[in-house]
């Protein structure tokens, strides 16, 4: 387990620096989670899961 969250992190670190040199400054999370789709690898999956809206629930 340990093994695969250094993966995720790599793979948020090497999103993070793509951004990074593309334009540099403060992004939104959409801007992150943009780049981080344009990171090839089954480790980026679970934090677009996590970051991406799904969809919008209304509760009552």
């Amino acid at each position: 387990m340990n093994s695969f969250l250094s993966r995720v992190q790599a793979c948020l670190r090497e999103a993070v620096k793509r951004r990074w040199d593309r334009r540099p400054g403060a992004m939104s999370i959409a801007e992150f989670v943009e780049t981080l789709g344009t990171i090839n690898v089954p480790e980026a999956a679970m934090p677009l899961a996590l970051l991406r809206p799904s969809c919008v629930v209304d509760f009552i």
